[in-house]
């Protein structure tokens, strides 16, 4: 696969780290809830579960305690030989400090400049984007002549209404892209099964 000069977008939340799933952690313990992630199906969980959902997004422990998903360092590691590799995530409260400081922690092969902040994907300029939020592709799709789009499965995001590669994990990634992440790629990823919605 040639991919020189391909510029690759990541998202952080819910594409690099499983945040959201640790919101509703939080979310469970400080208000004696008892939600699961499948039942966030607004991309705002605030729309869903109200004010108190979006403030556990400020947690001060949130990010710091989360690892990143399975193989996601092992394919950006890989990816990053191959494209160029912008990680981004939209503004939001006083969070990106934060983001930053965990990327420098379990991707210290990325550069400073290689992560970015802004108010709306169709800011950045790319080929590929891989993102979970469907507003996020739109404004994406709008500034860029895209090659493809990656939507990371999440139960907000099960309807999309233009062309996108649906995949659940970085192993799905990696063979979408084209990397040979370990021997045994095809025991691992027997039952995983990567979407093409057109």
């Amino acid at each position: 696969m040639n991919t020189f000069g391909t510029k690759l977008v990541i998202d952080i939340d819910n594409v690099l780290y499983p945040t959201t799933d640790k919101v509703v952690s939080l979310y469970n313990f400080y208000y004696n809830r008892n939600i699961l992630f499948e039942d966030v199906t607004e991309y705002e969980g605030d729309k869903i579960f109200g004010e108190e959902f979006i403030n556990c997004f400020q947690h001060p422990d949130l990010y710091s305690v989360m690892k990143p998903y399975p193989y996601a360092v092992k394919v950006i590691k890989k990816l990053n030989q191959m494209y160029e590799i912008l990680i981004c995530t939209n503004k939001f409260r006083d969070t990106y400090r934060n983001k930053v400081a965990v990327l420098n922690r379990d991707f210290p092969f990325i550069k400073d400049s290689q992560i970015r902040e802004v108010s709306s994907k169709g800011e950045l300029n790319g080929d590929i984007l891989i993102d979970d939020s469907v507003n996020n592709h739109r404004a994406f799709n709008k500034s860029n002549n895209v090659l493809l789009n990656i939507i990371m499965d999440k139960p907000y995001n099960r309807f999309v209404d233009f062309p996108h590669c649906r995949v659940r994990d970085w192993v799905d990634i990696s063979m979408l892209l084209g990397i040979d992440l370990i021997p045994n790629i095809m025991e691992i990823s027997q039952s995983t099964k990567i979407f093409k919605n057109r």
